[in-house]
């Protein structure tokens, strides 16, 4: 007779819960991120947008905290989203703030990742990804790209102090 016992798919409810579970349990960075339920409910608001924005169901939309950047004592949501191929597509949660995804690539200048553009609609990210958005004539710029921190110290675009 064939085992029936039902087993974890790594998308299933099961898996998903418990990891959750574990996420916050091992969360003992300062500030704490998942234990904090106010962190958690942005960041998880923060995922369901990028998911509206891409088409996606937001359990593709993998989060974590990017010490990076903060808002104040909260670290931003870094919002992943991998493809069945292996491709990974990065953005960010500005502000703990659903209504400011920012998409995070490499700086024209220095090459280390920086929040780049808004995310508002998929056209957003196309025009990314096909690098129009990103050419002399049309690069505009999140203002939270300049003095970003992911910049590299020599970079024009670092935070001066």
């Amino acid at each position: 007779m064939p085992d029936t016992t039902a087993t974890p798919t790594a998308g299933g409810i099961t898996a998903r819960a418990l990891h959750a579970a574990d996420r916050r349990r091992r969360d003992t960075a300062h500030p704490p991120t998942w234990r904090d339920q106010r962190w958690a409910e942005r960041a998880e608001a923060c995922a369901r947008e990028l998911a509206a924005l891409l088409g996606i169901t937001p359990s593709q939309v993998q989060i974590s905290p990017d010490y990076t950047r903060a808002y104040g004592d909260w670290p931003w949501p870094l919002l992943t989203v991998t493809e069945p191929d292996g491709t990974t597509h990065r953005f960010l949660g500005a502000h703990n703030n659903p209504d400011q995804i920012f998409t995070l690539g490499p700086c024209p200048a220095c090459g280390k990742q920086a929040p780049l553009g808004w995310l508002r609609s998929l056209a957003d990210y196309g025009a990314q990804l096909d690098a129009t958005a990103l050419s002399d004539d049309a690069f505009d710029p999140v203002p939270e790209f300049r003095a970003d921190p992911g910049h590299t110290p020599t970079c024009p675009h670092a935070p001066t102090d």
